[in-house]
């Protein structure tokens, strides 16, 4: 049955103390809590990055990127466990837990309080930490800002004395290995010149030996031929007189001979065998019949033996020649060219130029540390110092006490007409009206005055109570709260 809001402002008048309970009820609640709720305090300090007062050639220029990476190596170095737990033994955070809670735990907390956050331009950030106490707050900022600065310069100076102590052994080792580069390039070289020179003595020696062997041969050659002149050469004319019987011809001779025309016609006369035959063949005697006979001529003169010195100076010669050519073969092939000198120079020009490079490093890793020595580089600046905090910015105690009433307000309204569905009875000529009924009569109601008045004294005393106890808890949690600071 629908109901009009005349008829739900009549039941909320009838039934007030339904509505009302609730209302006080959760507004005295809401006051507790807000006032029981601890007081949050933030203290904030700003710290703002300094560009470097040098060349940008000199130190390196601060990028978006690398921005970033200083600003988390900064919050990473801060919000470690050691720095945090030391913050928490010195200012004594968390007495009354820390026997019973773990130090991991106590460390999240306060890590969890820590805020670090980015601010404007130029580069700066905000360190702010959060406390129920103002002044703890302020103490705990002001030691995490000094800590931060100290660890800033730090590691700004220790990362350029790391740098420079890394260059400074990757360029003794690259000095120490030009410098074995060099010397391998000069015992190349000296080993080139070596070989050069062993292939000069070769090529002389070879040539001295091949021009003397030729020599050789000639005089072997002009020794031969004077042999063969000297045997066919011809004979004065004789006369003609009795002859004893000829002589038998010489069979070695004739052998000889035949044997040599069998050379020829396979070889030539200065091939090595025909040259042994024809030296043999002038070490034997001449043919007696190869002198003509003829008249009228003078007495030719006896025959002329073949010197055996010749034959002996030939042989000689060709043992000669052949001590020659086995001094010559045993020369041996030409000494090899020698081809680790270009390798030799390559790797030392290699180790040169890593050694120049690395020395350029080295250099600006120096006048590096030297910025950073003498704070012209990039460094920290303190631009808000660590605040007190006047207000705390939690709990926001007017939301939760308007929202308190709001609710009470509400759950009361619910009440009152849930007790009017739920109560058949019908206690007013309004509530009768909402029936469409025609009304009769109407009987009132006939009490005796002693009961209503001690129905009413109970009420009021019921009604007294339950506010003074909600006044009073409301007024302790205020008072508890203004003297808990």
């Amino acid at each position: 049955m629908a109901q009009s809001p005349n008829f739900s402002l009549s039941v909320l008048r009838s039934r007030w103390r339904w509505a009302a309970a609730p209302a006080f009820l959760s507004l005295a609640a809401a006051v507790v809590t807000a006032n029981l709720l601890p007081d949050t305090f933030v203290s904030t300090a700003v710290i703002q990055l300094e560009a470097a007062r040098v060349s940008p050639k000199l130190v390196a220029s601060l990028s978006q990127s690398r921005w970033t990476d200083l600003l988390g190596g900064f919050r990473n170095t801060i919000l470690s466990r050691p720095t945090l737990a030391a913050v928490i033994q010195n200012h004594r955070l968390y007495d009354t837990q820390r026997g019973r809670v773990p130090m991991e735990d106590l460390v999240e907390r306060l890590r969890q309080a820590v805020v670090f956050d980015p601010v404007g331009n130029p580069p700066a950030f905000r360190v702010s930490v959060s406390h129920d106490d103002r002044f703890v707050a302020q103490r705990v900022a002001a030691d995490l800002v000094s800590r931060l600065m100290d660890q800033g310069l730090r590691r700004g100076s220790d990362d350029t004395r790391f740098t420079e102590r890394f260059l400074t052994r990757q360029y003794d080792e690259a000095a120490a290995a030009a410098r074995s580069a060099a010397a391998n390039l000069e015992d190349a070289v000296r080993a080139r010149d070596k070989r050069d020179e062993s292939a000069d003595r070769w090529r002389e020696e070879r040539r001295e030996l091949a021009t003397e062997i030729a020599a050789m041969r000639r005089e072997r050659e002009a020794m031969l031929r004077e042999a063969v002149a000297r045997d066919s050469a011809p004979r004065p004319a004789a006369v003609r007189r009795e002859h004893p019987p000829a002589p038998a011809p010489n069979p070695e001779r004739a052998a000889l001979i035949r044997e040599r025309a069998a050379l020829l016609s396979r070889y030539t006369a200065a091939h090595p065998d025909v040259k042994a035959i024809e030296a043999r063949i002038a070490l034997l005697p001449p043919d007696p019949r190869s002198a003509p006979e003829v008249q009228l001529a003078p007495e030719p003169p006896a025959p002329r033996p073949a010197a055996p010195g010749n034959a002996t100076a030939i042989a000689a010669k060709d043992r000669e020649i052949d001590a020659l050519e086995r001094r010559l073969s045993g020369l041996g092939p030409r000494p090899a060219q020698t081809t680790g000198v270009d390798e030799a120079r390559r790797s030392a020009d290699a180790a040169a130029r890593r050694e120049a490079e690395l020395k350029a490093k080295l250099d600006e890793a120096r006048m590096a540390m030297s910025v950073n020595d003498d704070r012209l580089g990039e460094s920290l600046e303190v631009v808000e110092t660590a605040s007190l905090p006047e207000t705390p910015v939690a709990p926001q105690r007017p939301l939760i006490v308007l929202g308190g009433l709001v609710l009470g307000l509400i759950a009361g309204a619910a009440c009152a007409i849930a007790r009017e569905s739920i109560d058949g009875a019908i206690g007013s000529l309004t509530a009768l009206s909402g029936l469409k009924l025609p009304v009769l009569a109407a009987v009132p109601l006939v009490e005796d005055d002693y009961a209503v008045r001690l129905r009413t004294r109970r009420a009021v005393a019921a009604w007294s109570v339950f506010f003074l106890a909600g006044m009073a808890a409301m007024a302790a949690s205020t008072a508890q709260r203004m003297l808990s600071r």
